[in-house]
């Protein structure tokens, strides 16, 4: 149950989601992007001994440690402190960087490190999509109903760049169609590499998305 190859490589450089997350949203979150000044990097937390620290050029696990104040991660050679409001991390001797969390990457990155396939996201009203390897969760209406299924087959034309996924939701046909062209989020204005629509009985909903490997 993959996409086409065409695709797959279509999705893969997509830009970040449109709307901006609230600190409510991203508040149970496993996985956060941080904007540490110059550098990107995503964490994932494991309880509250350790935390995943994925760096531009290396994936580290770092232990919590005795600190003074706040929270410090450390494998001596890298350092990441947070405490309430403040973030700072601190590479093999650099100057420590500041940081702070992008919400709206946070999201998508603790998608992708749950294991998701691909994501997408639509307006008026609001809505989000998911596949992973075994199922298909779509929440609609601002985010207040929730449904599942199990992942369908893809019907892939690879010359169309267009896959076709069909089941049944809540025993209505639910059609999923992700066309591989650019997209343009209408409220944000911001270009995804996939262009996504689905139709659910008589609901129609048209968003954007992009791959998550």
């Amino acid at each position: 149950m993959r996409f086409a190859v065409v695709l797959l490589a279509c999705f893969l450089a997509a830009p970040l989601a449109s709307a901006e997350p609230t600190a409510e949203e991203t508040r149970g979150l496993s996985a956060f992007a941080w904007d540490c000044e110059d550098l990107r990097v995503v964490s994932k937390n494991e309880g509250h001994e350790k935390l995943w620290l994925f760096l531009p050029d290396r994936t580290l696990e770092l232990p919590l440690v005795q600190s003074g104040s706040g929270a410090k991660y450390t494998d001596d050679d890298v350092v990441f402190w947070l405490k309430g409001e403040e973030q700072a991390l601190f590479i093999d001797g650099e100057r420590m960087r500041r940081c702070g969390v992008d919400r709206r990457a946070s999201v998508w990155e603790d998608a992708k490190l749950r294991g998701l396939d691909f994501r997408a996201v639509g307006n008026e009203p609001g809505w989000l999509l998911e596949l992973g390897p075994e199922k298909l969760v779509f929440v609609y209406d601002y985010g207040t109903r929730r449904v599942e299924a199990p992942r369908p087959d893809a019907q892939n034309d690879s010359e169309a760049r267009r896959s076709v996924f069909s089941t049944k939701v809540e025993k209505l046909p639910f059609e999923l169609v992700l066309e591989g062209r650019p997209c343009e989020d209408v409220m944000s204005g911001e270009s995804f590499p996939v262009r996504v629509e689905i139709d659910w009985g008589d609901r129609h909903y048209v968003g954007c998305g992009r791959g998550l490997h």
